[in-house]
């Protein structure tokens, strides 16, 4: 028993040490799922920094608060172990930033959700779709801009190996 307990607790130090990022889902007053893109599923994204979480808010621009409930309840969270962690030193470039409203890719000083993480994880950007359903009756982008959306981070670091991940010690304490 004790063994299994030292292997448990050994790999959630493990885990602890690289980067989370958490996606988001929403639903609208109907409870269908809100969409980016057709065939999509979430609609915000966030990295841990150490203990914290960095994100862009349409509001507040790029913020790092100390709790993932500050943002939201993610639908998922995954993580690549061998991924280094990133300090606030890492992302003091990305403080402060405004959100960008035309989710320009080429824009230098304001960013969106998708766009800091793909700049801090450097992915590349791919053509906008502007398929999902937050797009109707907005005007946005041109869809042959290049972006990033929430679902195309996550399709890529899924192809990179990124895994789900779920604090263990988390759920031993939930009643």
């Amino acid at each position: 028993m004790i063994k299994v307990l030292t292997t448990g607790l050994f790999w959630g130090a493990t885990a602890l040490s690289a980067p989370k990022i958490a996606f988001f889902e929403a639903r609208d007053a109907q409870g269908n799922l809100v969409t980016m893109e057709k065939g999509g599923r979430y609609l915000h994204v966030a990295i841990s920094v150490g203990d914290k979480w960095l994100h862009a808010h349409p509001y507040w621009g790029v913020q790092l608060v100390n709790l993932l409930s500050d943002i939201g309840d993610p639908a998922l969270i995954v993580t690549q172990e061998a991924a280094p962690d990133l300090t606030e030193k890492d992302i003091k470039q990305y403080l402060h930033q405004k959100y960008d409203t035309s989710y320009s890719w080429a824009a230098k000083d304001k960013t969106y959700c998708s766009k800091l993480l793909a700049q801090i994880l450097n992915l590349p950007p791919t053509p906008m779709r502007f398929s999902g359903s937050i797009w109707k009756n907005r005007n946005s982008t041109a869809p042959t801009e290049l972006g990033i959306s929430p679902d195309d981070i996550y399709r890529e670091l899924k192809w990179r190996g990124y895994r789900p991940w779920s604090n263990r010690c988390e759920k031993l304490f939930v009643p």
